[in-house]
């Protein structure tokens, strides 16, 4: 039986200043390996986390509260 890892759920914006917010979802990666500091990072090191989550729930939930219509998906 294969163990599938839950998505991990990441609301980031690209500056400090910056209002509009972006979500990614990662599929099949660890929590470390979204939010490590990387010389090939998953999200780019200067983006600012706002949210971090692990589970599918979190996406409907934060889309409604930071009014966010798309969002990417990164498998593995």
């Amino acid at each position: 039986m294969i163990d599938e890892k839950p998505p991990i759920v990441v609301v980031w914006r690209k500056s400090k200043n910056a209002t509009k917010k972006y979500m990614t979802v990662f599929q099949g990666h660890r929590v470390d390996e979204v939010i490590e500091e990387k010389r090939k990072p998953l999200l780019d090191n200067n983006y600012e986390l706002d949210e971090v989550g692990v589970g599918a729930s979190f996406i409907e939930s934060w889309q409604y509260k930071f009014n966010i219509n798309k969002y990417n998906i990164v498998k593995k």
